[in-house]
């Protein structure tokens, strides 16, 4: 029972790492219109640290979660909530390496960057959604 607390309180700030990622993004968009008036706290320097943080946290949590898993099942992704974390590695590995380039300033690689990382984090969401289920059901 105790790596599944740890499990959750990892995923727990994963998520929320990830949302203001998100929201940092929205305002520091050139077509964020009406989201300029999120905080200044979610500034594009807050965007950088902030996605490499939840990023670390994600990966961490996702070697944590399948080593415990294959310990106590045999077997990772034998389940959806397994399976549809293994798809969202490939999105969060695009994200991640669209978004190096984009540190010097190139922006040719902003929309793969978007997609794969909203992709990721709405598979991420539901992943957590089943990993709840799982537990209480």
């Amino acid at each position: 029972m105790s790596y599944r607390r740890v499990h959750a309180v990892l995923i727990s700030i994963a998520a929320v790492l990830g949302g203001s990622s998100a929201l940092s993004r929205t305002r520091n968009s050139k077509y964020a219109g009406f989201a300029r008036k999120i905080a200044a706290i979610f500034a594009k320097k807050f965007h950088r640290y902030v996605s490499a943080i939840y990023y670390l946290v994600f990966f961490v949590t996702f070697i944590y979660w399948a080593i415990q898993t294959y310990d106590l099942r045999g077997a990772v992704f034998y389940s959806l909530h397994g399976r549809l974390v293994l798809l969202t590695i490939p999105f969060s590995l695009v994200g991640v390496v669209s978004g190096i380039p984009m540190l010097s300033g190139e922006s040719n690689l902003r929309l793969v960057h978007w997609v794969s990382n909203v992709t990721a984090y709405l598979l991420f969401l539901i992943t957590m959604i089943l990993g709840v289920l799982r537990v209480l059901g």
